[in-house]
């Protein structure tokens, strides 16, 4: 029997709102990352302090890069697309044959296919420089940008004219900047552009994302004119991104864990002198900071030189609810650890695709009157792909979807466990998580950010699987986790307005309004019929972002509040800051 089923078998209903705690969804920042919300929450410009529940380790997924991606530099040495003077353009003379030299990415129907319609003919040297710089578009169309096609000064005899190509390529690379492990780590990641002739734009774009990529480090790239004819030098700058600290604090918490919550996060770049990053959070919120407490850590590289990065994390915490249950004197117990891999099968700036797969052990232990009640062990195996779009109708999308699979091994429960957190549930349980986000500029600095996102399921979950909607990420005018399920989905359109402000003092200001709904069902079992419910609010505010950090302030209000002892005012105010150094 999970928790939130004994508290609500009580004579009284005022302890309805301990669902957030039997559920695991522990949070320290108003936001529960259950299921849904490690994929499409709508990123306000604040970073919220959240504590991962334990279903949430399970599908804490590696950062994915923005999807409007730094420029690199390219400095293009061209050669004189006008080598004939042009005052020779308009002499006519019968063109017996064009002889294309140099070219190889295309075969010779398609080369010559461009000047056919010239043989044979009387016509000018201007007809013949029309017909190459076509031929130059259709190299530059298929991404070979260092491609050039011109008409060196040459006598004209039996009425045969050359035509020359000269199909750029990158003859050597140099790498400066950070140490020397590092600069070849760097080198070999980039020395396959040196086998591609022609290069093309999206070989090398992809090799210079996934450099940027690659965590802990930054670069700038230059290309600049070799020493062969049509070569390109890529010379490549190393910089170690600088440490950040974090300090954010929020009210978005429920009365029983809050409602207000403090974190410190601290991000150390390239700690052991390799390409990666170790993340230290620190989490704490309610009454003396006792309701919930937490520490986390993951540590992120990059393996081999094809932009495959790895990472390990765990997470502790404890929660203790206050409000109308501290009487029960309820504690909660969690830790996780989980190992994940993520690789970029496409990535280029307007479009990427990302696999990624992870393993989590997940421990969860419920005492109630120092009683023990739940005892929760998953191992939870998901595999999954994200997809970035860029540009069109000049909006971004990011879709997310992922299969995550129960495991009975490493001390996974089975069926016939004693005090799970859900009755006759389904230890190889199956579930699909999905998440569809769209950010859509508009005329006159308006712009809207939609998100859909859900969970499918056909088997009984423990309490840390389900999905659950409420807080931050979607259901703002109720507390997180305000409703949960095997199964649900929701969405949210947040209409936005940029500000005209830009000082010393306010760097940027946007002022918004948004709608949100979901749904989530709960199977049926033996005992307990299949129940569904549901949540919409409104609302609005303002985010300020300044040289120190950034400030989310916004009034929700929920169309049809759940009620409880616990229930904060309808509509809620949140508060949201945050100071990065």
């Amino acid at each position: 029997m999970r928790i939130n089923d004994v508290i609500i078998a009580q004579p009284v209903n005022r302890y309805r709102h301990l669902r957030s705690v039997g559920l695991g969804a522990i949070t320290v920042g108003g936001t529960v990352l259950t299921t849904s919300g490690a994929y499409a929450q709508v990123p306000p410009p604040v970073p919220q302090v959240v504590q991962p529940s334990q279903g949430e380790i399970s599908r804490e997924r590696l950062t994915l890069p923005p999807v409007a991606t730094p420029k690199f530099e390219l400095r293009i040495q061209s050669p004189d697309k006008s080598a004939v003077p042009k005052s020779i353009d308009g002499v006519q003379f019968l063109l017996r044959d064009v002889v294309v030299d140099g070219a190889t990415a295309f075969p010779p129907e398609i080369i010559n296919g461009f000047f056919a319609e010239l043989k044979g003919k009387r016509t000018g040297l201007g007809a013949v420089r029309l017909a190459a710089t076509k031929l130059e578009s259709l190299y530059r169309e298929k991404g070979y940008f260092l491609t050039r096609v011109f008409i060196a000064p040459q006598p004209i005899n039996n009425g045969v004219i050359k035509v020359t190509v000269i199909e750029g390529f990158i003859e050597d690379i140099t790498v400066e900047g950070l140490d020397a492990g590092t600069q070849r780590t760097v080198k070999a990641a980039l020395e396959p552009l040196l086998k591609r002739k022609p290069i093309d734009l999206p070989s090398l774009e992809r090799r210079l994302l996934l450099l940027n990529d690659i965590p802990g480090i930054g670069g700038t790239s230059v290309l600049r004119q070799g020493a062969t004819l049509g070569g390109s030098s890529l010379i490549v700058t190393l910089e170690e991104r600088p440490d950040t600290f974090q300090i954010a604090v929020n009210n978005g918490s429920s009365r029983i864990l809050g409602p207000w919550s403090y974190g410190v996060n601290a991000t150390f770049n390239r700690p052991f002198d390799l390409p990666g990053s170790l993340n230290l959070g620190i989490n704490a919120g309610g009454r003396d900071l006792q309701a919930v407490q937490s520490v986390s850590g993951r540590y992120t590289v990059a393996i081999g030189k094809s932009g495959l990065l790895a990472s390990v994390g765990i997470l502790a915490a404890k929660a203790q609810p206050g409000g109308s249950v501290r009487p029960l004197n309820i504690v909660n117990n969690l830790i996780s650890v989980s190992a994940r891999a993520r690789y970029p099968f496409i990535r280029s700036r307007a479009f990427s695709l990302f696999g990624e797969t992870g393993l989590s052990v997940n421990r969860s232990d419920t005492d109630i009157l120092g009683v023990p009640l739940i005892r929760d062990r998953t191992t939870v195996l998901d595999v999954g792909l994200s997809v970035q779009q860029n540009g069109f109708l000049n909006g971004a999308t990011t879709i997310n979807a992922s299969v995550f699979q129960g495991l009975q091994i490493l001390g996974g429960l089975n069926s016939a466990a004693p005090s799970p957190s859900t009755p006759n549930f389904d230890p190889s349980f199956t579930r699909l998580v999905y998440s569809i986000q769209r950010t859509q500029p508009l005329p006159g600095g308006f712009s809207a950010q939609l998100n859909f996102q859900g969970q499918y399921s056909n088997s009984k979950l423990l309490s840390g699987e389900l999905v659950s909607f409420g807080g931050s990420g979607l259901g703002r005018g109720f507390d997180p986790a305000a409703i949960t399920g095997d199964r649900g989905y929701g969405g949210l359109a947040e209409l936005r307005y940029d500000l005209p402000v830009s000082n010393v003092v306010i760097k940027s200001a946007q002022i918004y309004g948004f709608v949100d709904a979901a749904r989530a069902t709960s199977l049926a079992t033996r005992a307990i019929p299949l129940t569904s419910q549901s949540l919409q609010s409104a609302g609005g505010g303002i985010r300020i972002s300044h040289p120190f950090g950034s400030v989310d302030v916004q009034a929700a209000y929920a169309r049809r509040a759940l009620g409880g002892v616990d229930q904060r005012p309808n509509p809620r105010i949140l508060v949201s800051t945050s100071f990065v150094f």
